[in-house]
């Protein structure tokens, strides 16, 4: 038995994963699961699938909101039968337990970092590889036999055509002439698989690129289809599948993520993200070179989608300016990876040697043209024409055919950068002739060196330190719609800092310190200190899923529920079950607020916290010198309305002490990351945090601060970072 989760909601809708049989796979946010969510309603390891061959269990790894079965949170494990959901934060997974045909396997073990020394098994044939791709028939294999003899043969490839296919529409007669599903192709159809072909969007050498609609979800996306002629040949095929098993591994910002992979009336087909914008070949066609701070931005995210890749052991292989397209918002993304090296298919391309490149050779490796040794390397070359490219207007060695290009590379040739663009730094223009060296042992050592060294250059030439993460838009190259849209960030900037308290109320009893940096211009964490009916005061810290306009929207949304609730002197609980009820209502599906609701009594100096499915408080008790967490029962707010909610919803009432010490803070903190991809983790704050709590509440939070810097290094900052600690003043 073979069991199907397709994932009907959240960052990776429409994609699916296999739990085949004798296999348990674990979901959460880090990349040591086999299914990772970068979710911020999901836990690090969040729940486990297991598949015993009889029965699929689920069951929730003690995660902060729960695992939920159609609706419900789970108690213990439970058998998945066809049709149940399972929620993971704000991501819905579908079970079926059945095949699904036109589905690519996915090898849970691809989603694993490679130093975990589990890789995919090694498929050397076409049949091996067709074994895990569930019902496709491919030429030159026994894996299909047809139901009946043909009858008919294609006026087109001469192959003949089975009498269930004309039968069907996936083959008919033109104008007098069979042809076959295969060289009917798509220009045909309307729909591939379960994809509603919408318009055409590109055309190469190996197939076209259609921008289609997921038939029953509405999602937009992209489908690549293998020109017919080329389904003759069962290494194209493979290397086609091999595509998709690539892009499968892959879940990085700068790569167009991977969603589907099948056959259909011997049409095959790749389903990917759809990206509506230029390339970076089109903008210098139209525009003339970069400017040398676009290129920069353009390189650091292209180099750290290859660092990335070249560590799952993926490499690329057609990288060029073709390649790399801009979205709306100017984010980078880099498309086809993982295309095969060669194709068994001669008139393609001007190779003299039997088989031709996928690539343009204008843009390859000298090993690759030569029969070379290959490794990351070649990636490193193709970075490097790209870049040359970008900033001349024209690749390194401009060249027509093939010959010329490898008398050029042994006359090497190169006409300096500066030829052509004076503008170029010198140190720009010394890596990217680094890149291009013809002996790979003298290029960079790899894609994160090259990363390091583009940062380093761009804080020389312009000061700071430039941010690639998802919607961090190249300015130089936004089209209209993405100006506007930089207009709308920059509005939702001003309204969030207008939320967020730039000073924190004076308290009775009290001391009170803060700390927020957002990891790009708009975050999505919320905090708040106001005082409320009954002399008492209330604090929020709180995390939305989803930043930029959407997060600042519901940021508003909370802010106002919350302040309107505690004029009305009402418990915690029962705040976030009455807030809960507007959010879940009012805020689109798929998004949820996680947070801690405390109210502080100076009167008595204590505390009622309730918690909605966020990290828990820390607790430091000066008379015992420990520190505890403080875990409460909760679920995120926007997940599920109604009973369920508050049945899963708790709050608790402390008595503080003089010299006592509370620590609120966002996931931000204990799940920090460096280069190694370990998190900062909980016990490193409670380390952190008890050497540190006899202090006030200001150096509390410049020691977690600095001690989750020191701990990252030179990792970049993953999400946001919000603090509040609180310090009960000493008895005089």
């Amino acid at each position: 038995m073979k069991v199907q989760l397709l994932i009907e909601n959240g960052e990776l809708t429409g994609k699916v994963i296999y739990v085949t049989e004798g296999q348990s796979i674990t979901i959460g946010r880090t990349f040591q699961n086999q299914v990772a969510l970068s979710d911020p309603g999901c836990s690090r390891v969040h729940c486990k699938l297991a598949n015993d061959g009889r029965m699929c269990t689920v069951e929730d790894m003690k995660s902060r909101n729960g695992t939920l079965l159609n609706g419900e949170r789970l108690a213990g494990p439970q058998v998945l039968k066809d049709g149940d959901r399972v929620t993971v934060g704000s991501t819905v997974f579908r079970i079926t337990t059945g095949l699904n045909t036109q589905i690519m396997h996915k090898e849970p073990a691809t989603t694993l970092p490679f130093e975990l020394k589990r890789t995919p098994p090694q498929r050397e044939t076409l049949a091996e590889l067709v074994s895990d791709f569930a019902g496709v028939s491919v030429p030159g294999t026994q894996t299909h036999i047809p139901a009946a003899m043909p009858t008919v043969v294609c006026s087109s490839c001469q192959a003949s055509i089975p009498e269930e296919d004309l039968s069907a529409g996936r083959a008919c007669i033109v104008a007098g002439a069979p042809r076959c599903a295969k060289c009917m192709g798509a220009e045909a159809r309307t729909q591939i698989g379960q994809y509603r072909l919408l318009q055409r969007i590109a055309e190469g050498s190996t197939g076209k690129v259609y921008k289609a609609e997921h038939m029953h979800m509405g999602k937009i996306v992209a489908v690549k289809t293998l020109h017919a002629r080329l389904t003759q040949k069962s290494s194209v095929v493979l290397r086609f599948l091999r595509e998709a098993r690539a892009g499968a591994a892959i879940n990085h910002q700068n790569v167009i993520q991977m969603f589907d992979a099948g056959e259909d009336g011997g049409v095959y087909y790749l389903v990917m993200e759809y990206v509506d914008g230029a390339s970076v070949a089109e903008h210098v066609r139209q525009h003339g070179p970069l400017a040398t701070s676009l290129a920069l931005k353009v390189l650091i995210q292209v180099a750290s989608a290859l660092d990335y890749a070249h560590q799952k052991k993926i490499l690329h292989r057609d990288l060029r300016p073709a390649n790399i397209l801009f979205g709306r918002d100017g984010t980078v993304k880099l498309i086809d990876l993982g295309t095969a090296k060669w194709i068994e298919e001669s008139g393609m391309g001007t190779m003299t040697q039997s088989g031709s490149l996928f690539s343009d050779f204008n843009y390859a490796a000298p090993e690759l043209m030569m029969g070379g040794s290959i490794d990351s390397h070649v990636d490193l070359y193709s970075l490097g024409a790209s870049a040359y490219f970008m900033l001349a207007g024209e690749p390194p060695f401009k060249v027509n055919t093939l010959k010329d290009l490898l008398n050029a590379f042994q006359a090497g040739a190169l006409r300096p950068l500066q030829d052509f663009n004076s503008t170029v730094p010198d140190a720009l223009s010394f890596l990217i002739g680094r890149l291009l060296a013809r002996d790979p042992k003298q290029r960079p050592s790899g894609a994160a060196e090259v990363v390091s060294e583009l940062r380093t250059l761009y804080s020389q030439l312009y000061g700071g330190s430039v941010s690639t993460g998802p919607g961090d838009a190249v300015e130089e190259m936004l089209t209209p719609d993405a100006r506007a849209l930089q207009h709308d960030m920059r509005l939702a900037k001003d309204v969030q800092q207008k939320l967020l308290p730039d000073e924190l109320p004076s308290i009775p009893g009290c001391d009170l310190a803060k700390f927020y940096k957002p990891v790009s211009a708009v975050g999505g964490d919320y905090f708040d200190v106001f005082p409320v009916a009954g002399n008492k005061f209330a604090m929020i810290i709180g995390d939305v899923s989803g930043k930029g306009i959407s997060g600042a929207m519901v940021m508003v949304m909370v802010r106002s529920v919350f302040h309107m609730l505690d004029a009305r002197q009402i418990s915690p609980k029962a705040a976030i079950e009455a807030a809960n009820r507007v959010l879940s209502r009012d805020i689109k599906r798929g998004m949820f607020v996680s947070l801690i609701y405390m109210l502080y009594d100076p009167s008595d100096s204590s505390v009622m916290i309730g918690n909605a499915g966020h990290n828990p408080p820390l607790l430091y008790r000066e008379r015992t010198k420990e520190a505890e967490f403080i875990r409460l029962k909760g679920m995120a707010m926007g997940i599920t309305a109604g009973e369920k909610f508050g049945q899963n919803s708790e709050e608790t009432r402390l008595a503080l002490e003089p010299g006592d010490r509370l620590l609120l803070y966002t996931d931000g903190i204990v799940e920090a990351e460096n280069l190694e991809r370990k998190q900062f983790g909980e016990e490193s704050l409670v380390e952190v945090f008890s050497r540190v709590a006899a202090g006030g509440p200001g150096g509390i939070v410049k020691a977690v601060v600095d001690a989750v810097d020191a701990f990252r290094g030179s990792a970049a900052q993953s999400d946001d970072v919000t603090i509040i600690a609180l310090a009960t003043q000493p008895r005089t």
